[in-house]
């Protein structure tokens, strides 16, 4: 999300990271990667739930793949903290909660694209334009 942060914000949508840690996990977190956006926690991980991502062992062959992609683009795997078996995501909510579109991982280090995330906001804000266009 950092490569496309300012694009996604040019199209008016707000981006956060939700983390399972504890507080001075997610500090340490934005921290360590710089980034521009929230980092919020969710012990609970009832936002997890919510998005059905899944709680799993989550290495796998793909798992190598995607960390020798991350090596190579120069990214370090940093301390795992919170709950190491809870596979993350992406998704994305319309003002006041609704989930639009979400992305589960299946695997440890597993993303949607680049290209995914755009078109799940161009397609969504697309819809959004014709609706109020009709009234």
């Amino acid at each position: 999300m950092k490569s496309i942060h300012n694009e996604v914000v040019s199209l008016g949508v707000d981006v956060c990271v939700i983390g399972n840690g504890t507080s001075l996990m997610a500090k340490d977190f934005a921290a360590q990667f710089d980034l521009p956006y929230p980092v919020y926690t969710d012990p609970s991980k009832q936002s997890y739930k919510f998005m059905n991502f899944k709680r799993s062992f989550g290495l796998r062959l793909s798992s190598v793949f995607h960390a020798g992609r991350a090596i190579r683009k120069g990214h370090v795997q940093g301390a795992t903290k919170g709950d190491v078996w809870q596979q993350g995501g992406e998704g994305l909510f319309a003002r006041g909660g609704q989930l639009l579109w979400q992305h589960a991982a299946k695997n440890a280090g597993e993303h949607a694209s680049r290209e995914q995330v755009l078109t799940a906001i161009h397609s969504h804000l697309s819809a959004n334009s014709h609706r109020m266009g009709s009234k």
